[in-house]
């Protein structure tokens, strides 16, 4: 830490409860539930935050900061953690204490790995990583049961890891502007997945993905010809179900239905496979 950065941190050390006073927002109870300290060149969370027990988003973006300090791990009820544009290389082990947090984004830091503590954040839905330096997608992640959108776009990638199956309620992967050559064919396991961004990598050819799933930056014409067989499964299913709906009388035609499952029963239903 340079005279100047140490300068700041000094100063807002010493200005702590006016910064809390003037950019945090309190309850009814007064107690502070947010606080943004973006922009003020900060190299470190002070431990002082650690008595902020009822906050429950931090926002700390802009900065240079290096640490998030351990006072962090006082922060039981916070839910939210935004921390972008700071110079980061690693998060601290007190991040495990964080039971509440559905929300972390720690997108351009200098993260070369996560560490083992962020699989305890299993209420974790929306987890951003962009723009860092992670070479491979760590296996410890995949104890995050409930998450629900991962952005791994901008780093190092050069593979994806097979436990990418296991975030069965993950809706949207974001991969794009690393250097991916393959995607593993576990993926064809996120079936609740509906947008896949893959632009500006390499990928040659794509595993089967649910129908639903919109795909960024790719070419359907190189997903394999399995894929294809399921849109088909898939479009007649839907067409099943709504002759039935037909016959029991309800009145729900095709135009009720997705433009794009509605094409592919039109270019079954006229075409054949």
């Amino acid at each position: 830490m340079d005279n100047r950065d140490h300068d700041v941190q000094e100063r807002f050390l010493k200005n702590w409860e006016r910064y809390v006073h003037k950019r945090g927002k309190k309850d009814d109870n007064g107690n502070v539930v947010t606080l943004d300290v973006s922009c003020l060149g900060l190299t470190e969370i002070p431990f002082e935050i650690s008595n902020l027990i009822f906050m429950t988003k931090l926002i700390a973006r802009w900065n240079k900061i290096r640490s998030l300090g351990s006072g962090i791990g006082n922060l039981t009820s916070l839910t939210t953690l935004l921390i972008d544009n700071n110079n980061l290389t690693n998060l601290p082990s007190e991040i495990d204490s964080l039971k509440s947090l559905t929300t972390l984004s720690v997108r351009k830091n200098r993260l070369q790995s996560l560490g083992s503590e962020i699989g305890q954040l299993t209420s974790l839905t929306e987890l951003d990583l962009s723009g860092n330096l992670l070479e491979s997608l760590d296996p410890v992640i995949c104890q995050l049961s409930s998450l629900k959108v991962l952005d791994l776009s901008s780093n190092l990638l050069e593979g994806v890891d097979p436990v990418i199956g296991n975030y069965k309620r993950l809706i949207k992967l974001y991969l794009c502007d690393n250097m991916l050559r393959n995607i593993p064919v576990e993926i064809s396991m996120l079936t609740s997945l509906v947008e896949l961004d893959l632009s500006l990598n390499n990928v040659r050819e794509l595993p089967p993905i649910t129908p639903c799933c919109k795909i960024i930056g790719i070419s359907r014409r190189i997903i394999s010809p399995s894929h294809q067989l399921w849109k088909k499964r898939v479009a007649l299913a839907y067409a099943i179900s709504w002759i039935r709906q037909r016959v029991k009388g309800r009145r729900e035609g095709l135009s009720k239905l997705p433009p794009h499952l509605t094409r592919d029963i039109i270019t079954l239903l006229f075409y054949g496979w």
